[in-house]
């Protein structure tokens, strides 16, 4: 792929992510609304089609299979969290696991955690 979509992927990835967390924010906290949730599902099936065009742009590097993994994890942490909450059960662990794995992400997106 050129360089322009290699930017276009990257642009679309990192801006999605900072959208998803702001929408399961508002998801967490307006408990009785679904409306965050449907967009939120929405922006799940974008992230994972630019991170797949990252990791095949990027020729699948370990690293990046590994934080798509997590992600994917993340992914069913979050929307176990909100099934929890909606079902008035204790989701605080699930919560924590997401903050947890979010981070982990992130940093290994950011260069900060590699091997």
């Amino acid at each position: 792929m050129s360089e322009t979509m290699l930017k276009i992927f990257t642009h679309a990835h990192g801006d999605t992510w900072a959208i998803l967390f702001l929408l399961f924010l508002a998801s967490v906290i307006f408990r009785r609304q679904k409306v965050t949730q449907m967009i939120q599902r929405v922006f799940y099936l974008i992230m994972i089609a630019s991170g797949i065009g990252l990791l095949v742009e990027y020729g699948f590097p370990t690293l990046y299979i590994v934080k798509a993994i997590i992600a994917i994890v993340m992914i069913g942490c979050m929307e176990m969290v909100l099934v929890r909450i909606n079902r008035k059960q204790p989701f605080m662990p699930m919560l924590i696991g997401s903050i947890v794995l979010a981070v982990v992400v992130v940093l290994i997106g950011r260069g900060v955690i590699s091997f």
